[in-house]
């Protein structure tokens, strides 16, 4: 297995093959406040249109992605970011390699 490692300037390595490419739905504990995913795309790889719970954040680390939100698209790149509120249809496509953070505000409901 051929591995491909690139080093960048903040201290991330990825290695690209080591990604597999599943559809997965994991539950985990969830608490008050926010959730931080660090999210790698491949080259055309697309999220389909979805709401949110609540306002996320996007910060591309690397790479390019176009961001579609109410009829809008904007392409961003390597030290953008982006917010929006919840409930607003999105969906996301890597124009390239594209690796961002994704922050999620969460509440948990009363049981």
């Amino acid at each position: 297995m051929k591995y491909y490692r690139e080093h960048h300037e903040y201290q991330l390595y990825l290695t690209i093959e080591d990604i597999t490419h599943t559809k997965t739905k994991a539950k985990s504990q969830q608490t008050n406040g926010m959730r931080i995913v660090l999210i790698a795309l491949h080259a055309g790889a697309e999220m389909k249109t979805h709401t949110a719970d609540g306002i996320i954040s996007i910060q591309v680390i690397d790479g390019r992605m176009k961001f579609n939100a109410d009829n809008r698209s904007v392409e961003l790149n390597k030290g953008q970011i982006l917010a929006l509120h919840k409930g607003i249809q999105h969906s996301v496509l890597a124009i390239e390699e594209t690796l961002f953070l994704l922050t999620l505000t969460t509440t948990l409901e009363d049981k």
